[in-house]
């Protein structure tokens, strides 16, 4: 019974060594994905002091940052459905659909929906700042998603062209 268990425990066994790099590697993605947030957020905040928009110091915060978005934005049009209170909108949305992706069945296409209304936001945003490079803005953006709080920081002493 005891070779058995020990056998057992050799297929079973994970070596340390994967269990270090995969705790590296999180880490790390850990570590990128703080600094990327953090420079949106400084590029958040820049955009909302320029627009004495209150509370910028908001925009460090997940979540609420959408709303000092969906203040700099002003409005959103995707589709037809078009809302001018899109700092209600954004959050909301993202609250909701981070709800219902916990169902099995549902939440794998619902997960989907605040990734796209923030890249419609996004492409607002670049729209607003910058109309001549808001298209490809957004397709790099969407290539490498990484770029997406980059070109915010990046914006961040822009003047509106609105």
């Amino acid at each position: 019974m005891t070779d058995f268990i020990s056998e057992l425990n050799s297929y079973f066994q994970i070596p340390s060594e994967i269990i270090n790099l995969l705790v590296s590697i999180i880490l790390i993605f850990l570590a990128i994905s703080l600094i990327l947030h953090l420079i949106q957020s400084f590029g958040l905040y820049r955009m909302a002091k320029n627009l004495d928009i209150q509370n910028p110091w908001a925009s460090f915060i997940p979540i609420i940052n959408l709303y000092i978005l969906g203040k700099i934005i002003k409005n959103l049009k995707i589709g037809s459905y078009e809302t001018s209170e899109p700092e209600k909108t954004l959050p909301i949305i993202t609250i909701v659909c981070t709800f219902f992706s916990l169902f099995p069945i549902i939440g794998i296409i619902v997960s989907l929906i605040p990734a796209l209304v923030y890249f419609f936001a996004a492409y607002k945003l670049f729209k607003i700042y910058k109309p001549n490079k808001a298209n490809l803005m957004i397709i790099v953006s969407s290539i490498l998603p990484f770029m997406l709080p980059i070109y915010i920081f990046m914006l961040r002493n822009e003047t509106v062209k609105d």
